[in-house]
């Protein structure tokens, strides 16, 4: 199993502290240095069903910890479809709400899709195809042990956006409280982002961290360059 912790830190607008490891073949493991406080750690699904059902809070300098983890994942089976048909690759990419998640995959020729070992919660689905169309299906609840049936996504033609910030590495885009795009980024050069039309905000992230958020109307067809660091 990897184990991850993370604290909060009181500054004025928020900070986190973090360290992850692995478990040995016996499953012990040790999360060190911390700075003192509480954590929550959490347990990473990686080749296996199990992981801890919420994050654990604990005091660091413990010792003698039992994790129990069970099984926590659901799957979701669906289609994409268009109202034009012009061929090529379409792929669905999921994100979880309430954790770090997320997976991909290349739709098969008729736009039918299968994700397995998802992690139950609330997740965000979004389809693409290589003409620039996109579709959205946020707040799809995945359950332990239980299939989403008839996940459905209709095609539109989309919008793009290239966010950039030169102290960001990462950056979200969303509209309400889902997810419709996320994208790692390269000091000085911005991503290329395909997301439905409509109002949406564009975060932007420094090792998980907020570091400046803006607004944007995307529009069918245009082109827009968000470049963060020029936001109040």
């Amino acid at each position: 199993f990897f184990f991850s912790s993370r604290r909060r830190h009181t500054r004025l607008q928020g900070d986190w502290s973090s360290d992850v490891c692995s478990s040995d073949l016996g499953g012990s493991f040790r999360l060190a240095p911390l700075l003192p406080g509480d954590y929550d750690v959490t347990t990473e699904l990686y080749n296996s069903n199990l992981a801890l059902p919420k994050a654990m809070r604990v005091a660091a300098g413990t010792s003698g910890i039992t994790l129990r983890v069970a099984e926590v994942t659901g799957s979701v089976r669906g289609t994409v479809e268009s109202e034009v048909a012009r061929g090529g690759e379409v792929y669905v990419t999921g994100f979880r709400r309430e954790g770090t998640e997320s997976t991909e995959q290349l739709c098969d020729a008729d736009g039918g899709f299968v994700m397995e070992h998802l992690r139950s919660g609330t997740w965000d689905f979004i389809a693409r195809d290589v003409h620039g169309q996109v579709a959205a299906r946020p707040g799809v609840l995945v359950e332990i042990r239980r299939d989403v049936l008839a996940l459905d996504l209709a095609l539109v033609p989309g919008a793009k956006l290239r966010p950039l910030h030169p102290e960001a590495d990462a950056c979200i885009v969303r509209r309400g409280s889902g997810v419709v795009a996320k994208a790692q980024l390269t000091s000085g050069l911005p991503a290329e982002l395909a997301v439905p039309p409509g109002k949406c905000t564009i975060v932007f992230l420094r090792a998980g961290v907020e570091v400046a958020r803006t607004q944007a109307i995307a529009r069918v067809g245009e082109d827009q360059l968000i470049d963060g660091s020029r936001q109040q």
